[in-house]
């Protein structure tokens, strides 16, 4: 009889939960979900650029997308501009290689029309296969480390960020210092900074151990990369204290992680999801991880510079602010008047 009544106990606290409620009901719906609609998504063929292999024509149209070029440096523009997944000219094939599963596509695609040419009597000599980015031997682990660097330093981050900060408010601290006559965004500013002291190191620590430990290869600038990391740990540190002021219980806070954080993981370069339904797309473009992603995809695997990402950074920095106002809107609201 004792079990009964604990048992109904907990089940009335659970359905007063709202948050808890959703979470077990609909939460691990939401993310199966987005999860099936990613993977089951057909593959998109990929898009090849032809120069001087006007033979080869119809046979690749059956594989891929083609796209004609009058000549070499007109396809290498247009592969630095992401227009292309590789492209043939004369005895070359080159592969733009950020994504393997793009460069698997694009390498099918250019054997199945050598093997269809072959035995309709076409003789062609195979062309050597280069790589733009990476290389032929690069890892599954190697493509996809820059997706999950900024992941791993984003979650890790706001875990950290939100639980600091709930403990400043469930121990009083936050309460009295609201009391003083400290300006709010003072009180921000320290509370970010002294944070962020913490975080920096920890995402130093993370790009140390992918790009020095595990060895992944990396073409860009180190100290950019880092830049791009720090910016992201930011964007993490402001998320992170501006859920906690929704939480009273560390249990509430990780309610957040499969709703916003997990499913992020998605739309950050691992899985392809080109030819995934509309509404995929703009749930990713509207997720900090997607900017972040691509950013740390430029720098690392294309070695690209500054100016070649400041659209990613400046997206990324309108969240940070974004979140550093909510912040001041709420703490507003809890200061005694």
């Amino acid at each position: 009889m004792d079990a009964v009544t604990v048992a109904r106990r907990v089940v009335k606290q659970v359905v007063k939960d709202r948050r808890t409620l959703a979470l077990l009901l609909f939460a691990p719906l939401f993310i199966l979900f987005i999860l099936y609609t990613v993977i089951t998504s057909p593959a998109s063929r990929p898009v090849v650029g032809l120069v001087d292999q006007q033979q080869a024509y119809d046979v690749l149209a059956r594989e891929a997308e083609v796209v004609r070029y009058d000549s070499r440096k007109q396809a290498e523009r247009a592969m630095d501009e992401e227009k292309i997944d590789a492209y043939w000219a004369g005895e070359t094939f080159v592969v733009e290689g950020t994504s393997r599963s793009r460069s698997k596509l694009s390498e099918a695609a250019l054997s199945k029309t050598l093997a269809v040419m072959g035995a309709g009597g076409m003789r062609i000599e195979a062309p050597d296969i280069e790589y733009l980015y990476s290389s032929g031997d690069a890892t599954l682990f190697d493509t996809l480390a820059p997706a999950l660097m900024g992941f791993f330093i984003f979650f890790f981050v706001f875990i950290i960020a939100g639980i600091s900060f709930l403990r400043e408010r469930s121990t009083g601290t936050l309460e009295r210092t609201l009391a003083t006559p400290l300006a709010l965004r003072d009180l921000v500013a320290g509370y970010f900074i002294g944070f962020f002291l913490f975080v920096s190191v920890q995402t130093v620590l993370i790009q140390w151990f992918i790009v020095n430990v595990l060895d992944v290869p990396q073409n860009g600038d180190y100290l950019l990369l880092l830049f791009v990391n720090l910016l992201i740990a930011t964007v993490a540190l402001t998320l992170g204290l501006f859920l906690s002021s929704f939480a009273r219980t560390e249990f509430q806070l990780f309610q957040f992680i499969p709703a916003l954080i997990l499913p992020q993981v998605f739309f950050s370069g691992i899985f392809d999801i080109s030819e995934a339904p509309r509404w995929v797309e703009l749930l990713s473009s509207a997720l900090p991880l997607t900017y972040a992603a691509r950013a740390l995809v430029d720098v690392m695997i294309r070695g690209r510079g500054f100016m070649d990402i400041t659209f990613e950074l400046l997206i990324l920095s309108g969240y940070a602010i974004a979140f550093v106002i909510l912040n001041l809107v709420l703490l507003r609201k809890e200061r005694p008047s």
